[in-house]
């Protein structure tokens, strides 16, 4: 099912109330594809919060190993300088009108580009409930 048909489904649209980014924050799960992307373009800004599982090892994101195939996972929202898990999204940003803006919208992370839908569409729609998300209607 395509994203489209999911929104259409839960009848989202997000508010920008930074609830996701805030209540429901702790260290995500980069893909591979994120971490490819982030590399490609060059986001040591965005890779600094990344905590990589290798097969060697842990190591910080922003010194990804040669071979992308050496990854196991990779955790994001990862402090660089205590390495304990940062209290909400680095890259979010409230506005004067209390809005907030992602500042990596164009690259943010899959998890945060598909959510609230993870093809658990009733669990998914009852946590977003639950925490109050004023995009669902």
């Amino acid at each position: 099912m395509g994203l489209i048909k999911l929104v259409k489904i839960m009848d989202f649209e997000c508010r920008r109330c930074g609830k996701c980014c805030i209540e429901l924050w702790g260290t995500i799960s980069a893909t591979k594809e994120d971490l490819a992307r982030w590399q490609k373009e060059g986001r040591k800004d965005i890779l600094k919060y990344v905590s990589l599982f290798t097969t060697n090892g842990w190591c910080r994101g922003d010194r990804i190993p040669s071979m992308i195939d050496e990854i196991i996972g990779a955790d994001f929202g990862v402090s660089p300088k205590t390495d304990d898990d940062t209290k909400k999204c680095p890259f979010l940003k409230r506005e004067r009108s209390g809005k907030f803006t992602c500042l990596i919208q164009e690259t943010k992370p899959s998890i945060c580009k598909t959510f609230p839908f993870d093809g658990e569409i009733k669990k998914i729609r009852k946590i977003a409930i639950e925490m109050g998300c004023r995009g669902l209607k």
